[in-house]
């Protein structure tokens, strides 16, 4: 069995996230997204390189079906371990912010050093102790010890920008890009050309004036784009929320 080092732990929680198995799982019937390298390099700002030599190590080991140039899958044993550690890092999360005060600017770093505690009997009695949270405070979910998630709602990108315009103000609600509606490849490129990702946050703006067809969403807390209906109306998201609101 390949250790379990940090580096592993951390690759196999990103492949997790951008085959869209995270975020309440996939629907029924449909496949995992295939994560290909540049995606897993920008993910974990690794180059390209690095990342191949890592996939090829955790193939070896049956961790993920890797075929080069196009791309890696989790393997059942992959799913398990990645999902164990999501599971570690959002129930550290929940009791830094929620038993200990820590802001949501200071958890998310303080995690990443615990969840690699791998301690099942620790991660279950945290479990046990914060009375068995589904959410963290970011407002994702956190994995049973079976690895099943809670429900979440998704819908489209367009219809969700459309429900938040009917409000008249808009809420500080965030939402996390978990799937795409559709396979076709030119497509998919102009989103991904965009900068978006599975798993990153979106927090949706109103249209802008006079441009109907476009909605405005900033990524990631970093920069502003404007996306036309045509991928807004193929892009699932999940509702986020924020910090210390309940779910």
């Amino acid at each position: 069995m390949l250790k379990q080092t940090r580096s592993t732990e951390n690759y196999l929680k990103a492949i997790f996230r951008l085959s869209g198995l995270d975020f309440g799982g996939l629907s029924e019937g449909e496949l995992p997204y295939t994560v290909g390298t540049n995606d897993l390099a920008t993910e974990l700002q690794a180059k390209a390189s690095s990342v191949t030599d890592m996939l090829l190590k955790l193939a070896e080991r049956g961790y993920v079906d890797y075929v080069p140039y196009q791309g890696a899958v989790l393997t059942s044993n992959g799913i398990y371990l990645a999902y164990q550690v999501v599971r570690r890092h959002r129930l550290w999360e929940y009791f830094l912010a929620h038993r200990l005060g820590f802001s949501s600017f200071e958890i998310h770093d303080l995690a990443e050093e615990m969840e690699h505690v791998r301690s099942l009997a620790l991660t279950d009695r945290l479990a046990e102790y914060l009375d068995g949270p589904q959410w963290d405070p970011h407002g994702d979910p956190i994995p049973a010890a079976d690895g099943q998630m809670p429900f979440m709602k998704r819908e489209f990108l367009w219809d969700a920008m459309q429900s938040m315009q009917n409000l008249g103000d808009w809420p500080e609600v965030k939402f996390s890009l978990c799937g795409l509606g559709t396979r076709d490849p030119e497509l998919l490129k102009s989103i991904q050309n965009l900068g978006m990702r599975l798993g990153i946050t979106l927090h949706i703006l109103a249209s802008v004036p006079g441009l109907d067809d476009l909605c405005g969403v900033i990524l990631s807390n970093i920069k502003e784009v404007q996306i036309p209906s045509v991928m807004a109306k193929q892009m699932l998201v999940v509702r986020k929320y924020p910090f210390g609101m309940p779910i």
